[in-house]
Order: C-alpha cells, then sequence, then structure tokens
C-alpha cells in the first residue's frame, strides 16, 4: 500500500435548531488516506494500513471529487 493522497471534495452542508439561513452550497473538504481501491464510482480510502488489513475506512464518491494529489512517501524520521 504505497499510494498516499489527499482527496479535495464536496460534502453536503447542514444547520441545526432555527435559522434564517436561504442560501446554502456544499461544503469544500479535504482527506488524506491510502488508496484502497479507485473505480469510476469513487475512491476508498484507509486511514491506516497493515498487515491483516485496512483501518477507519471511507469512500467518497466520485462525483464529490474535486481532485486527487498524490503525495510523495518520504524516508523514515
Amino acid at each position: 500500500m504505497d499510494r498516499l493522497v489527499r482527496v479535495v471534495w464536496d460534502d453536503a452542508w447542514a444547520d441545526h435548531g432555527w435559522s434564517d439561513e436561504t442560501e446554502a452550497g456544499p461544503v469544500t473538504c479535504m482527506s488524506v488516506g491510502f488508496v484502497v481501491q479507485e473505480t469510476t464510482k469513487g475512491i476508498l480510502l484507509a486511514q491506516s494500513v497493515s498487515q491483516s488489513g485496512f483501518g477507519s475506512m471511507w469512500f467518497v464518491p466520485s462525483d464529490m471529487i474535486v481532485s486527487v494529489y498524490h503525495l510523495k512517501l518520504g524516508e523514515t524520521a
């Protein structure tokens, strides 16, 4: 698992309680993770990777993705 990426994606906007807000739109988010799978439907990322599997996975649908930046894995500290 050597593909580390930063995904910029649009998420839904929500409010709670009373509001007089009449305009809303998507909220731009950024996530960093290891690519588990990438298809035309979207990208599946994992926060952690081990020999026995993946930890804390999440999926971002293609229609929500703004951009994907491939990050260089550095040397150990």
